[in-house]
């Protein structure tokens, strides 16, 4: 299958870095090995290790210029963390500085403004860069499925979706790069900003930073569900063009409308608002009051008789209302309504009595 990923080993583009891990490089080969890497169109990220025991916010400041220097390569950046037996471990622990125990070394940072960055770092990155959905891996597997299709399915990668992808990396890693250096503008002074001052500092960075996250992470999700749609052969349709194609249907509809009638040019195309008609209200005239009818008579008694016999003739006669010639039929009953739970389960009478999510009392 050939070479198509890379973790680069870069660690810290600060030469004080690099010496505090016994790298025993030169800085400027990270920028060879990166330069490298992306003329063969190989799949490439790294990590930055910007905190260590002896960080100054200059380390720091070199360190974001390494990010704004490669914008669209993935990165992830934390602290150099202590394992036992390292030189590092070995150090500390000469010094008097190493703390916790076998089951989690630390350390404190010795200058106070890098330490204090560190506090802040850690409120405003640590859900971007370490929760499992966080937007510096999404961007990793961003820029890894695309390199992924261009390698097996060429034809597929188009430059357009490069570009797409590019841009989305370039923009969170400018991200990183502004945030981290905000951090490093704010404690840049003597006497460092109190405590107080840090932790608003902090949290309003923090905001910033999941705004700013909750924007980009549709545009990143919605990138890599296209990808895997390539890959899958199926259609793929993203909002430019989505929405490119629904303002060609409406200019469409428009100009086949207008050419169904007469030319555009001679005819007034102005619209005009409908009037609001109000309907007028008549003044309310008070009429006089009618005088009231006398009371009627009382009908007289009706006598009762043999509805079956005439009682001038004594012959046999049809009850009135009775069609002629024929025997007026008995009222029908009227029939009972069938049982609301006819044809139902079985229990569908306790669950009228007995609903779902009430209780008897």
């Amino acid at each position: 299958m050939g070479l198509f990923r890379v973790f680069l080993g870069v660690e810290s583009f600060a030469q004080a870095g690099l010496d505090t891990l016994g790298r025993g490089v030169d800085r400027e080969v990270n920028h060879t090995a990166l330069a490298m890497l992306d003329d063969l169109g190989i799949h490439t990220c790294y990590n930055l290790l910007v905190f260590d025991p002896e960080t100054r916010l200059d380390d720091l400041r070199e360190n974001i210029a390494f990010i704004r220097r490669w914008p669209t390569v993935p990165v992830n950046f934390g602290r150099v963390e202590v394992y036992s037996g390292t030189p590092l471990e070995s150090s500390l622990r000469a010094q008097g500085r190493l703390l916790g125990d076998i089951f989690g070394y630390h350390y404190e940072i010795r200058d106070p403004a890098a330490r204090a960055a560190f506090a802040m770092y850690r409120r405003v990155f640590l859900p971007r860069n370490f929760d499992h959905d966080g937007l510096a891996s999404a961007s990793m597997k961003l820029d890894y499925l695309r390199h992924l299709l261009s390698h097996f399915h060429p034809r597929l990668a188009d430059p357009a979706l490069a570009r797409r992808a590019s841009a989305l990396v370039a923009t969170l890693n400018g991200s990183q790069a502004d945030l981290l250096e905000r951090i490093c503008d704010f404690l840049d002074t003597d006497p460092l900003p109190d405590d107080g001052e840090i932790g608003r500092q902090s949290r309003m960075l923090a905001r910033e930073r999941e705004r700013f996250d909750e924007r980009l992470a549709p545009r990143l999700e919605a990138l890599v569900g296209e990808i895997e749609d390539r890959a899958a052969g199926r259609p793929v349709f993203h909002a430019g063009l989505v929405a490119r194609a629904a303002s060609a249907a409406a200019v469409a509809v428009v100009v086949g409308a207008a050419g169904c009638k007469q030319p555009a040019e001679d005819r007034d195309t102005t619209v005009t608002p409908s009037p609001v008609v109000e309907e007028e209200v008549p003044d309310v005239v008070e009429a006089e009051p009618e005088p009231e009818p006398p009371p009627a008579e009382p009908p007289p008694p009706e006598t009762e008789q043999d509805a079956s016999t005439d009682p001038t003739t004594g012959e046999a006669v049809e009850p009135p209302g009775a069609p002629v010639g024929k025997t007026p039929k008995k009222p029908r009953k009227p029939k009972k309504p069938k049982h609301p739970s006819k044809g139902l389960p079985p229990d569908y009478n306790e669950m009228l009595m007995y609903p779902m999510g009430l209780d008897d009392d």
